[in-house]
């Protein structure tokens, strides 16, 4: 199969502990680009949260952000599919994590905020390398601005007990995944989108706008939140740190970010 479109996760797939990314992973996907493969990045992430790993890839172009909500350009943000959350939703989710004290984040074109400063603040500053405005969390309903994903970092088996009661209170409106990063294997980042959204529909719009079947498409992911991804692609692969659910769910296993997944896949399973 030729493929035509090449996807890549980033924590964990791309980037690995203390923001690293590979040069053969980075070579890797030059190549593809050159082979006449688009090269797109798939991630749980703003899009200016990202602006490190654009800087050392030729990829200006369409990407998916904030865990398919977003389907846009970088660096301009023209974009072909954007999926926020109603203002009345958060409005209830932002009362339903402080019945809780469950620790809160809402992110717009314009950023990302909290209520307060905490180890989950410094954490998710340190991976994305953009501090969050501090404000209450209701006056930013306030503003013009699309809401797109509300989010939380868990650290305790507490917090987490009170993210899965959440997502239990919102089953049906709100869809929440799960994710990891290398440098932080025991805590868990949770996206908060609307409940149609993920990574695979994204890819799906995004096929669909570039003519593309998803046959022609390859994918590579680690996190569960990955799974919808890597089963719309004609080519799923996991990386070697993915979970045996992960794993599963995919149609080929690379080895992990520390020594060169994306390289090796892009190698022996596009034959780049």
């Amino acid at each position: 199969m030729a493929y035509r479109l090449l996807v890549v996760d980033l924590d964990g797939t791309l980037i690995g502990k203390a923001g690293a990314v590979r040069e053969d992973d980075i070579q890797a996907l030059v190549r593809a680009r050159e082979a006449g493969i688009i090269v797109v990045v798939c991630t749980g992430r703003m899009p200016q949260a990202c602006r490190n790993i654009f800087s050392r890839l030729p990829l200006n172009g369409l990407h998916i952000f904030y865990d398919g909500a977003l389907v846009a350009k970088y660096p301009d943000n023209g974009y072909i599919l954007s999926r926020g959350l109603a203002k009345g939703l958060v409005r209830e989710i932002v009362l339903q994590s402080r019945s809780r004290g469950t620790y809160l984040e809402l992110y717009t074109s314009k950023g990302y905020f909290a209520e307060r400063k905490t180890d989950a603040t410094r954490i998710h500053t340190g991976l994305l390398g953009i501090e969050p405005g501090i404000e209450d969390l209701l006056h930013i309903l306030k503003e013009p601005e699309k809401i797109i994903k509300a989010g939380s970092v868990a650290l305790s088996a507490e917090e987490k007990k009170g993210l899965v009661e959440l997502e239990r209170y919102f089953e049906g409106r709100l869809r929440l995944t799960w994710a990891s990063a290398p440098d932080f294997p025991d805590v868990d980042f949770v996206n908060m989108v609307h409940a149609t959204v993920s990574k695979g529909k994204a890819l799906q719009a995004l096929a669909l706008h570039l003519g593309i079947s998803p046959e022609e498409v390859a994918a590579i992911g680690d996190g569960e939140n990955d799974i919808p991804l890597l089963t719309t692609a004609g080519l799923g692969i996991a990386m070697g740190t993915a979970s045996d659910k992960v794993k599963k769910a995919a149609k080929a296993v690379t080895l992990s970010q520390e020594e060169g997944g994306v390289a090796f896949a892009v190698k022996n399973y596009l034959g780049v």
